[in-house]
């Protein structure tokens, strides 16, 4: 064998474990490869996040959700007031961890408002507007696994 042919089966011998081993990027730190907001547009999601701002009684950000790079927010407009939805809790907090189950959406303001009976904050309606956003019914903490 020659020293060329060698080389080439080492590569790829290489490459072929490598990418056995990685499931994807997220788990070394980087930016997940698939599942982000944008990829999930029209999909059923449950999102984990931590709470960033509440803006009302039906919005409220999140930060370093699953869905978005480290230093995106996702906007979350929940389809009822969100003491309705959080499973017998009243509010949700700044700097909470939660858990939302809903629908990725690409935000057209007008339509989103008609049918959801409320005006949206100006400042999110131009921040966000034709961005993808998670409409949510159901909003919980995340499990904690309790293992030993």
């Amino acid at each position: 064998m020659s020293m060329l042919q060698w080389v080439y089966g080492f590569v790829l011998v290489g490459a072929l474990a490598l990418a056995g081993c990685a499931r994807n990027m997220s788990d070394y730190g980087g930016a997940p490869l698939a599942n982000t907001v944008e990829t999930s547009v029209d999909q059923r999601v449950t999102v984990v996040g931590e709470v960033d701002e509440v803006r009302g009684e039906q919005t409220f950000t999140l930060k370093n959700s699953d869905l978005t790079a480290p230093d995106d927010q996702l906007l979350i407009i929940a389809e009822q007031p969100v003491r309705q939805i959080t499973m017998g809790r009243a509010m949700v907090f700044r700097g909470e961890r939660l858990q939302v189950y809903g629908m990725v959406r690409r935000l057209d303001v007008s339509a989103m408002e008609h049918a959801l009976g409320f005006a949206l904050d100006p400042d999110l309606a131009v921040k966000y507007d034709n961005r993808p956003v998670v409409v949510t019914h159901w909003i919980s903490e995340p499990q904690t696994n309790s293992g030993s």
